[in-house]
């Protein structure tokens, strides 16, 4: 919230009415993630992920600092992008 206020960025657009609160929450949630290592998360099924499999419903540590900042993944528009992992739940988990 205080990036919205204290940021021209967020506070102009948000102020304006061109960016919503909830897409500024959306690009915070994006590039600053509240908890950098610390969402756990248990594979449904086993999945491989960069040539390594992972097995089914075993612990697998997220790196939210770093998921959302792959370049070869992130196209660098966030308006209307939801599919951040910040509340570590959702269709993206």
């Amino acid at each position: 919230l205080l990036l919205i206020l204290r940021d021209e960025r967020f506070g102009g657009s948000v102020l304006g009415g061109n960016l919503s609160s909830r897409d500024a929450l959306d690009e915070v949630l994006f590039n600053d993630p509240p908890l950098a290592n610390l969402l756990i998360t248990y594979p449904r099924q086993p999945i491989l992920i960069d040539e390594v499999w992972l097995p089914a419903h075993q612990p697998v540590v997220i790196s939210m600092a770093a998921c959302n900042n792959d370049p070869e993944v992130r196209s660098g528009e966030l308006l209307g992008n939801r599919s951040h992992l910040a509340w570590g739940v959702g269709q993206h988990a």
